[in-house]
């Protein structure tokens, strides 16, 4: 299925609490503040986004619209105190599994009947099947990992998914690494900071940050990072 040009599919994808979550969060924050229709998608079994944007479990969610149980605007939700809409996940979400990958391409044929739009989608943190079908539903991938090699690994395992899908014929593209809790704490940590910036493009480098300015910290951080490298894709 051919995405229409105005919709922007953006997937996250990684191992889980390295920060993939509040990326996609603090990405979508700032393109509504600049007047984008912003749809944010839940992919993630641990359903932490939906946890935090407070919209509740006791409802219509992505995995009833994978197995078409219901259509993608019944699953949307509004996001308080943002022009954001989400489609949110569940706790139960892997008894959906086995259905949703009988037709894998179905979000992303939703997802091309959009007008402009850009969708971001927060993966689960393994490359299971609820992965597959955000990276095949996506345009434009991002790869998240913290200062760990093995968080890396499992980055470029989905780097790989997504260069095959592309080969296959998917209009998919993988842009590069975002690394989050960046610090200079030991030698250990910058060698694989090294590492990880010799391995591929790296799109931005979000220090962690516990201070009592963690909030704004991390809303110019991103900001910052949106600005730089997702404008020209994105034409802001």
């Amino acid at each position: 299925t051919e995405m229409s040009s105005k919709v922007k599919v953006i997937s996250f994808v990684g191992r889980g609490n390295i920060g993939k979550s509040v990326s996609v969060e603090m990405i979508g924050r700032y393109l509504a503040g600049q007047g984008k229709k912003v749809i944010i998608i839940d992919m993630d079994t641990q359903a932490g986004t939906t946890g935090r944007l407070g919209t509740g479990w006791n409802q219509l969610h992505i995995g009833h619209v994978l197995t078409g149980q219901a259509g993608l605007f019944e699953a949307m939700r509004g996001v308080q105190g943002s022009e954001m809409v989400l489609v949110g996940s569940s706790p139960d979400l892997d008894e959906f599994k086995a259905a949703a990958i009988t037709d894998p391409f179905r979000l992303r044929r939703l997802l091309a009947e959009l007008g402009d739009c850009y969708v971001l989608i927060d993966t689960p943190g393994s490359a299971d099947e609820f992965a597959q079908i955000a990276v095949l539903a996506s345009n434009l991938v991002v790869g998240a990992t913290d200062c760990n090699l093995d968080s890396l690994a499992r980055a470029t395992a989905m780097a790989k998914l997504v260069n095959e899908a592309s080969q296959a014929g998917t209009d998919v593209l993988f842009y590069g690494y975002l690394v989050t809790k960046v610090t200079e704490r030991s030698s250990l940590h910058r060698d694989a900071l090294a590492t990880i910036t010799g391995n591929g493009t790296v799109i931005g480098l979000i220090k962690e940050d516990n201070s009592k300015r963690r909030a704004t910290y991390f809303r110019k951080a991103y900001a910052d990072l949106t600005a730089k490298h997702f404008a020209d894709w994105i034409r802001l």
